[in-house]
C-alpha cells in the first residue's frame, strides 16, 4: 500500500452553527454540502482546505472537555495565507481561545513557519501556520 494524500478528517461539533462561525467566517474556508444537509440529505456539512476536507459531524452529545481530556486527536495543522500578527486581532475579538501570546516557528509538512495554536468552538485544538518560510527557519 502507498498512501498518497489525505483526503478527509472527521470532527464531532456540538453546535455546527459555531462551527461554521469559525471554519467558514473566521477561517474563510468553503463550505461543501450545504444544500443536500439542508434538504436533509447529508447528515453533516464539510468545509475544504487546499485538497482536502474537514468534516463537521453534528453531536449535541459531544463533551468538548472530555474530548479536550481523553480524545485521541491532540490537534491538526492549517496553513493560511496571511500573516499571523494580522489576523489576531479578528480572533481575539470574535472571542476565539488563543494558547499562546505569540506566534512560534514550527516545523511541518513544508518546512519551518510561524503557527500559533487556538481552540474551534468544540475544544479541538488548531494550529495555524503561515504559509510561507520562517526567516531563520529551513525548509
Amino acid at each position: 500500500m502507498r498512501v498518497t494524500d489525505l483526503d478527509h478528517i472527521v470532527l464531532r461539533v456540538r453546535d455546527l452553527d459555531a462551527s461554521l462561525k469559525f471554519y467558514e467566517d473566521l477561517l474563510g474556508l468553503a463550505v461543501v454540502g450545504r444544500r443536500e444537509h439542508t434538504a436533509g440529505e447529508r447528515p453533516f456539512l464539510s468545509v475544504r482546505v487546499g485538497g482536502q476536507l474537514i468534516d463537521l459531524w453534528p453531536d449535541p452529545t459531544y463533551d468538548r472537555a472530555l474530548g479536550a481530556s481523553a480524545g485521541g486527536l491532540f490537534h491538526f495543522c492549517v496553513r493560511t495565507a496571511d500573516d499571523l500578527d494580522e489576523v489576531l486581532p479578528a480572533l481575539r475579538d470574535a472571542g476565539i481561545e488563543i494558547l499562546e501570546t505569540a506566534p512560534a516557528v514550527r516545523f511541518g509538512a513544508t518546512g519551518y513557519g510561524r503557527s500559533i495554536y487556538v481552540r474551534d468552538p468544540d475544544g479541538y485544538m488548531v494550529e495555524l501556520k503561515e504559509d510561507r518560510p520562517a526567516s531563520g527557519g529551513s525548509s
